[in-house]
Protein backbone atom coordinates (compact mmCIF):
# COMPACT_ATOMS: atom_id res chain seq x y z
CA UNK A 1 0.00 0.00 0.00
CA UNK A 2 1.24 3.55 -0.84
CA UNK A 3 2.55 5.40 2.60
CA UNK A 4 3.31 8.69 1.23
CA UNK A 5 0.04 10.13 1.99
CA UNK A 6 -0.29 9.82 5.47
CA UNK A 7 3.61 10.45 6.19
CA UNK A 8 3.28 13.85 4.28
CA UNK A 9 0.08 14.95 6.13
CA UNK A 10 2.27 13.59 9.94
CA UNK A 11 5.24 15.58 8.70
CA UNK A 12 3.17 18.33 7.73
CA UNK A 13 1.68 18.86 11.29
CA UNK A 14 4.85 18.19 13.29
CA UNK A 15 6.31 20.81 11.23
CA UNK A 16 3.94 23.52 11.78
CA UNK A 17 3.69 22.55 15.65
CA UNK A 18 8.05 22.60 15.70
CA UNK A 19 7.56 26.37 14.57
CA UNK A 20 5.30 27.26 16.94
CA UNK A 21 6.90 25.51 19.95
CA UNK A 22 10.02 27.60 19.01
CA UNK A 23 8.31 30.77 19.09
CA UNK A 24 6.19 29.61 22.17
CA UNK A 25 2.60 30.21 20.82
CA UNK A 26 1.91 26.39 21.34
CA UNK A 27 -0.69 24.82 24.33
CA UNK A 28 -0.62 20.96 24.57
CA UNK A 29 -2.50 18.68 26.19
CA UNK A 30 -2.98 14.97 26.31
CA UNK A 31 -5.76 12.55 26.66
CA UNK A 32 -5.85 9.12 27.90
CA UNK A 33 -9.38 7.42 28.09
CA UNK A 34 -11.16 3.84 28.32
CA UNK A 35 -13.77 2.66 26.15
CA UNK A 36 -16.47 0.15 25.73
CA UNK A 37 -18.53 -0.81 22.67
CA UNK A 38 -21.17 -3.09 21.08
CA UNK A 39 -19.44 -4.30 18.21
CA UNK A 40 -21.49 -5.63 15.41
CA UNK A 41 -19.60 -7.19 11.71
CA UNK A 42 -21.99 -9.00 9.10
CA UNK A 43 -21.21 -10.66 5.83
CA UNK A 44 -23.74 -10.71 2.92
CA UNK A 45 -24.09 -12.75 -0.60
CA UNK A 46 -24.20 -11.32 -3.69
CA UNK A 47 -28.16 -12.13 -3.17
CA UNK A 48 -28.12 -9.98 0.22
CA UNK A 49 -28.40 -12.51 2.44
CA UNK A 50 -26.59 -13.06 5.62
CA UNK A 51 -23.37 -15.21 5.28
CA UNK A 52 -22.36 -14.41 8.95
CA UNK A 53 -22.39 -12.30 11.55
CA UNK A 54 -20.46 -11.77 14.74
CA UNK A 55 -21.15 -9.53 17.54
CA UNK A 56 -20.09 -8.54 21.25
CA UNK A 57 -18.35 -6.32 23.59
CA UNK A 58 -14.83 -4.87 22.91
CA UNK A 59 -13.11 -2.67 26.07
CA UNK A 60 -10.80 -0.69 24.60
CA UNK A 61 -8.06 1.86 25.66
CA UNK A 62 -6.96 4.97 23.64
CA UNK A 63 -4.38 7.70 23.82
CA UNK A 64 -4.03 11.15 22.15
CA UNK A 65 -2.17 14.07 22.30
CA UNK A 66 -3.12 17.61 20.90
CA UNK A 67 -1.45 21.06 20.48
CA UNK A 68 -3.18 24.60 20.17
CA UNK A 69 -2.08 27.27 18.37
CA UNK A 70 -3.87 30.69 17.13
CA UNK A 71 -7.37 29.40 14.98
CA UNK A 72 -6.05 25.63 14.36
CA UNK A 73 -5.32 22.86 16.47
CA UNK A 74 -3.60 19.22 15.59
CA UNK A 75 -4.39 15.84 17.40
CA UNK A 76 -2.99 12.20 17.14
CA UNK A 77 -4.62 9.58 18.40
CA UNK A 78 -4.47 6.08 19.03
CA UNK A 79 -6.69 3.21 20.06
CA UNK A 80 -6.48 -0.13 20.78
CA UNK A 81 -9.61 -2.85 21.24
CA UNK A 82 -9.71 -6.29 22.17
CA UNK A 83 -12.04 -8.88 23.05
CA UNK A 84 -13.84 -12.22 22.09
CA UNK A 85 -17.25 -12.02 20.22
CA UNK A 86 -19.96 -14.79 19.29
CA UNK A 87 -19.55 -15.80 15.76
CA UNK A 88 -22.84 -17.13 13.49
CA UNK A 89 -22.92 -18.26 10.27
CA UNK A 90 -21.93 -21.33 8.31
CA UNK A 91 -19.25 -23.26 6.45
CA UNK A 92 -18.41 -23.27 2.78
CA UNK A 93 -20.94 -26.04 1.99
CA UNK A 94 -23.57 -24.13 4.06
CA UNK A 95 -24.09 -26.21 7.55
CA UNK A 96 -24.94 -23.70 10.50
CA UNK A 97 -21.83 -22.73 12.73
CA UNK A 98 -21.11 -21.45 15.88
CA UNK A 99 -18.26 -20.41 16.96
CA UNK A 100 -15.89 -17.82 19.00
CA UNK A 101 -13.59 -14.79 17.44
CA UNK A 102 -10.84 -13.19 19.04
CA UNK A 103 -11.14 -9.73 17.68
CA UNK A 104 -7.90 -7.15 18.12
CA UNK A 105 -8.77 -3.72 16.53
CA UNK A 106 -5.59 -0.91 16.54
CA UNK A 107 -5.87 2.21 15.16
CA UNK A 108 -3.84 5.79 14.85
CA UNK A 109 -5.13 9.21 13.18
CA UNK A 110 -3.74 12.18 12.98
CA UNK A 111 -6.15 15.53 12.37
CA UNK A 112 -5.75 19.40 11.95
CA UNK A 113 -8.49 21.19 13.00
CA UNK A 114 -9.65 24.80 12.12
CA UNK A 115 -11.75 27.10 14.08
CA UNK A 116 -14.55 29.20 12.44
CA UNK A 117 -14.14 33.00 14.24
CA UNK A 118 -17.83 33.67 13.12
CA UNK A 119 -19.12 30.59 14.82
CA UNK A 120 -17.11 31.10 18.36
CA UNK A 121 -20.52 31.56 20.17
CA UNK A 122 -20.64 27.59 18.84
CA UNK A 123 -16.75 26.33 19.58
CA UNK A 124 -17.72 25.38 15.64
CA UNK A 125 -14.39 24.07 13.62
CA UNK A 126 -14.03 21.64 10.87
CA UNK A 127 -11.35 19.22 10.63
CA UNK A 128 -9.75 16.87 8.04
CA UNK A 129 -7.17 13.94 9.06
CA UNK A 130 -5.67 10.59 7.93
CA UNK A 131 -5.52 7.17 9.49
CA UNK A 132 -5.00 3.85 9.46
CA UNK A 133 -6.83 0.45 11.14
CA UNK A 134 -5.92 -2.59 11.53
CA UNK A 135 -7.96 -5.51 12.38
CA UNK A 136 -7.26 -9.42 13.33
CA UNK A 137 -10.07 -11.48 12.90
CA UNK A 138 -9.34 -14.89 14.37
CA UNK A 139 -11.66 -17.10 14.01
CA UNK A 140 -11.11 -19.88 16.45
CA UNK A 141 -11.95 -23.48 15.59
CA UNK A 142 -14.82 -25.95 16.17
CA UNK A 143 -15.49 -29.65 16.03
CA UNK A 144 -15.56 -29.32 12.68
CA UNK A 145 -13.65 -26.19 11.51
CA UNK A 146 -9.93 -25.54 11.73
CA UNK A 147 -9.18 -21.71 12.52
CA UNK A 148 -9.18 -19.16 10.38
CA UNK A 149 -6.95 -15.63 10.97
CA UNK A 150 -8.16 -12.36 8.99
CA UNK A 151 -6.50 -9.77 8.45
CA UNK A 152 -7.89 -6.32 7.58
CA UNK A 153 -5.71 -3.21 7.02
CA UNK A 154 -6.83 -0.03 5.97
CA UNK A 155 -5.65 3.71 5.63
CA UNK A 156 -8.47 6.39 5.24
CA UNK A 157 -9.29 9.98 4.76
CA UNK A 158 -11.34 12.09 7.01
CA UNK A 159 -13.34 15.21 6.94
CA UNK A 160 -15.76 16.73 9.53
CA UNK A 161 -16.94 19.47 11.82
CA UNK A 162 -17.61 19.65 15.48
CA UNK A 163 -20.25 21.92 17.28
CA UNK A 164 -20.63 23.22 21.09
CA UNK A 165 -24.53 23.39 21.56
CA UNK A 166 -24.40 23.50 25.18
CA UNK A 167 -22.14 25.78 27.64
CA UNK A 168 -22.91 26.62 31.07
CA UNK A 169 -19.60 27.14 33.90
CA UNK A 170 -17.12 24.64 33.49
CA UNK A 171 -19.55 22.12 31.72
CA UNK A 172 -20.04 22.23 27.64
CA UNK A 173 -21.58 19.50 25.35
CA UNK A 174 -21.70 19.44 21.13
CA UNK A 175 -21.60 16.79 18.09
CA UNK A 176 -18.57 15.52 16.11
CA UNK A 177 -19.78 14.43 12.64
CA UNK A 178 -16.98 13.13 10.40
CA UNK A 179 -17.05 11.33 6.79
CA UNK A 180 -14.60 8.48 6.53
CA UNK A 181 -13.61 7.82 3.12
CA UNK A 182 -11.10 4.14 3.18
CA UNK A 183 -7.89 4.02 0.95
CA UNK A 184 -7.20 0.77 -0.78
CA UNK A 185 -8.75 -1.54 1.89
CA UNK A 186 -7.18 -4.95 2.26
CA UNK A 187 -7.71 -8.40 3.39
CA UNK A 188 -5.03 -10.86 4.29
CA UNK A 189 -6.13 -14.80 4.58
CA UNK A 190 -4.09 -18.05 4.58
CA UNK A 191 -7.02 -20.68 3.97
CA UNK A 192 -5.83 -24.41 5.15
CA UNK A 193 -3.56 -26.28 2.45
CA UNK A 194 -2.94 -22.72 0.68
CA UNK A 195 -0.85 -19.79 0.26
CA UNK A 196 -1.50 -16.88 1.75
CA UNK A 197 -3.72 -14.28 0.05
CA UNK A 198 -4.35 -10.80 -0.27
CA UNK A 199 -7.66 -9.69 -1.30
CA UNK A 200 -8.57 -5.75 -2.14
CA UNK A 201 -11.87 -4.82 -0.77
CA UNK A 202 -14.45 -2.22 -2.59
CA UNK A 203 -14.74 1.15 -1.18
CA UNK A 204 -17.21 2.71 0.03
CA UNK A 205 -17.94 6.01 2.17
CA UNK A 206 -18.14 5.46 5.98
CA UNK A 207 -19.24 7.62 9.04
CA UNK A 208 -18.83 8.72 12.12
CA UNK A 209 -21.22 10.32 14.56
CA UNK A 210 -19.98 11.39 18.60
CA UNK A 211 -21.74 13.47 21.25
CA UNK A 212 -19.29 14.56 23.45
CA UNK A 213 -20.08 16.32 27.23
CA UNK A 214 -17.10 18.23 29.34
CA UNK A 215 -17.14 18.91 32.68
CA UNK A 216 -14.36 19.73 35.23
CA UNK A 217 -13.71 19.02 38.77
CA UNK A 218 -12.32 20.35 41.52
CA UNK A 219 -8.88 19.64 40.47
CA UNK A 220 -9.39 21.05 37.17
CA UNK A 221 -8.71 18.39 35.13
CA UNK A 222 -11.41 18.13 32.44
CA UNK A 223 -13.38 14.78 31.43
CA UNK A 224 -15.38 14.01 28.49
CA UNK A 225 -18.12 11.19 28.23
CA UNK A 226 -18.69 10.42 24.77
CA UNK A 227 -21.15 8.60 23.44
CA UNK A 228 -20.66 6.95 19.90
CA UNK A 229 -21.87 5.36 16.54
CA UNK A 230 -19.25 4.49 14.17
CA UNK A 231 -19.97 2.48 10.47
CA UNK A 232 -17.66 0.79 8.20
CA UNK A 233 -19.08 -0.44 4.84
CA UNK A 234 -17.01 -2.60 2.56
CA UNK A 235 -17.35 -3.78 -0.38
CA UNK A 236 -17.19 -7.35 -2.31
CA UNK A 237 -13.55 -8.30 -3.53
CA UNK A 238 -12.83 -9.24 -6.61
CA UNK A 239 -12.07 -13.15 -6.86
CA UNK A 240 -8.68 -14.39 -7.12
CA UNK A 241 -7.19 -17.12 -7.59
CA UNK A 242 -5.58 -19.80 -4.99
CA UNK A 243 -1.88 -21.09 -5.14
CA UNK A 244 0.01 -24.09 -3.84
CA UNK A 245 3.80 -22.97 -2.97
CA UNK A 246 3.32 -20.56 -6.23
CA UNK A 247 1.55 -22.86 -8.41
CA UNK A 248 -1.61 -21.93 -9.68
CA UNK A 249 -5.07 -24.17 -8.69
CA UNK A 250 -8.73 -23.86 -9.81
CA UNK A 251 -9.76 -22.70 -6.73
CA UNK A 252 -10.64 -19.06 -6.11
CA UNK A 253 -11.24 -16.57 -3.47
CA UNK A 254 -13.39 -13.69 -2.37
CA UNK A 255 -14.49 -11.34 0.42
CA UNK A 256 -18.75 -10.62 0.49
CA UNK A 257 -19.83 -7.07 1.15
CA UNK A 258 -19.96 -6.37 4.21
CA UNK A 259 -20.64 -3.99 7.46
CA UNK A 260 -19.60 -2.81 10.60
CA UNK A 261 -21.93 -1.12 12.98
CA UNK A 262 -20.00 0.11 16.14
CA UNK A 263 -22.17 1.75 19.44
CA UNK A 264 -19.72 2.64 22.16
CA UNK A 265 -18.85 4.79 25.19
CA UNK A 266 -15.88 6.76 26.07
CA UNK A 267 -14.72 8.15 29.50
CA UNK A 268 -11.33 10.51 28.71
CA UNK A 269 -9.66 12.79 31.32
CA UNK A 270 -7.25 15.67 29.85
CA UNK A 271 -3.73 16.93 31.51
CA UNK A 272 -2.08 19.95 30.65
CA UNK A 273 1.35 20.64 31.41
Amino acid sequence: MNNKYYFVFILLLSSICSQYAIAGQLDNNLNVGISLQDFSYTEFGDTDIVLNREDGLLPGFILGAGVHWDNFSGVLRGEIFNGLVDYNGQTQSGIPLKAKTDEKITRVEATLHFNLKPFNQYNMSVLAGIGYREWRRDINATRITLSLLEIYRWKYWTLGTSVTFFKKGKRSAGVNVRLLRPIKPTLDVKFPGFDEVTLDLGVNDSARLELFYHFVLRNNQQWTISPYWEYWYMGRSPNKGLTINGVSTVNVAWEPRSDTKIFGVLLSVRFEP
